[in-house]
């Protein structure tokens, strides 16, 4: 039996892995969602969408005098004011949208973007290249001529979902109806085939990848070699091409990390986070959090490997023979690292 802090680590989990079959994301259903709802109910009626993270309270994201248009084919939403700029700040991991009528709370979407590491199986505020859609889950299975298994069991937990949502989300589309905001023409919808992350559609043996394992060696991909925009050689610190891959990652810490060469395990790191006490002499994924106002700040976290942590110099004397460590560890996986340094040299994403 798990306890308190291992469920907490699971459930954060299977929100940041793909490829653990049933990572299903939840979102809230009310039981006025569920009853029919009268359409004179709607009419005079103010939408408001609310937003909601772990460590930040619910605030006010827009209202429905700033939609400009929902196209019901494509679920594209648009604004009137509001730019993808404005909102994409604030869609940090684990952020949900409330939607409500009144006060009414109709239902809820997961914000995700195009190039998360993550399924979710129910409703999802989707931005991908500048623009913002809502859909019935991530990844879209639609661009997929054949499904397997796993993808199959997931298209259904989402029809699940869409169904029992369905009265709150008529109610949803009737409001827009009733301002003319609803469109059903044909918009040119982003070749998403090319952002979305093949790791959410295991199982793919991948260039390069690195993955956890937590409890009973359940594991799960995070991010893929395309994920990688660039690798500091100097410094060693990694970026990715969108901070929504690994921004809850530090709450798992300290976890393993392996990355792999196709299906052959390269490096192991350990995963820690920059205000962790523990002392490391080997290879670390050190996460360097930020937070603001006493809240992390995803968006500004910085991720780096090196050979230990913390820094030799904040180790006191205790630092020599942490660097002897290191530097033997290091020595040892030697051929792995110019490997793994080979890989990104040859796929463009050093720097200096």
């Amino acid at each position: 039996m798990f306890n308190f802090q291992n469920n907490f680590k699971m459930k954060k989990f299977y929100l940041l892995i793909a490829g653990v079959a049933f990572s299903f994301c939840s979102c809230s259903h009310t039981e006025e969602g569920n009853a029919p709802i009268a359409e004179e109910e709607v009419q005079g009626s103010e939408l408001v969408v609310k937003t909601k993270a772990m460590e930040i309270p619910e605030t006010q994201a827009f209202k429905g005098s700033d939609i400009k248009s929902f196209n019901v084919e494509t679920g594209e939403i648009t604004f009137v004011n509001f730019t993808y700029y404005d909102i994409c700040d604030s869609l940090a991991f684990d952020r949900k949208f409330i939607f409500y009528l009144e006060e009414d709370s109709l239902f809820t979407a997961t914000a995700v973007s195009g190039f998360s590491g993550y399924a979710i199986n129910d409703l999802v505020f989707y931005y991908d290249r500048k623009r913002m859609y809502l859909k019935d889950g991530y990844p879209d299975f639609a661009i997929y001529s054949n499904l397997n298994e796993q993808q199959r069991q997931m298209l259904q937990a989402r029809e699940e979902a869409a169904e029992k949502r369905k009265p709150a989300w008529e109610r949803f589309i009737r409001y827009l109806d009733e301002n003319n905001l609803l469109t059903n023409s044909d918009s040119d919808i982003p070749e998403n085939n090319e952002t979305l992350p093949d790791v959410l559609i295991p199982p793919v043996v991948y260039d390069l990848s690195a993955t956890i394992t937590i409890e009973d060696g359940i594991t799960g991909t995070v991010f893929i070699g395309k994920s990688i925009l660039s690798f500091n050689s100097g410094t060693r610190e990694i970026v990715f091409s969108d901070y929504n891959i690994l921004s809850n990652l530090y709450e798992l810490a300290p976890i393993r990390l392996d990355i792999f060469r196709e299906d052959s395990l390269l490096l192991s790191a350990t995963v820690i986070a920059s205000d962790n006490p523990q002392t490391v002499n080997d290879l670390v994924f050190q996460i360097d959090t930020k937070k603001q106002d006493g809240f992390y700040r995803p968006a500004e976290f910085k991720y780096y490997i090196q050979d230990g942590y913390p820094a030799l110099e904040n180790l006191g004397p205790d630092g020599e023979e942490a660097q002897r460590l290191r530097e033997e560890n290091a020595q040892k996986r030697e051929a792995a690292w110019n490997a793994f340094v080979q890989y990104l040299n040859d796929t463009g994403k050093i720097v200096e």
